[in-house]
C-alpha cells in the first residue's frame, strides 16, 4: 500500500465514522529513529518477558 492509499483509506475511514456519529481517535508514531538509543539484546528479552517471540518480533528495520 503506497503512502497516498494509506492517507486515502485514513480519511475514508474517517469520514464514514462521523458520519454515523461514532468517535474518532488518531494516534501517529515517527518511529524513524526509535531504535537509535535502544538496546536492543534487552528490549528482545523484555519483549520476550512479555511473551512477545518468533515471528512477532520480526520488525521490518530492526537489527537482530
Amino acid at each position: 500500500m503506497s503512502t497516498d492509499d494509506a492517507v486515502l483509506q485514513l480519511t475514508t475511514n474517517i469520514t464514514t465514522y462521523l458520519a454515523n456519529n461514532e468517535k474518532v481517535i488518531g494516534v501517529f508514531l515517527d518511529l524513524q529513529k526509535a531504535f537509535d538509543a535502544v538496546s536492543i539484546p534487552i528490549l528482545l528479552k523484555r519483549l520476550e518477558n512479555m511473551g512477545i517471540r518468533g515471528n512477532k518480533l520480526l520488525v521490518p528495520g530492526l537489527p537482530i
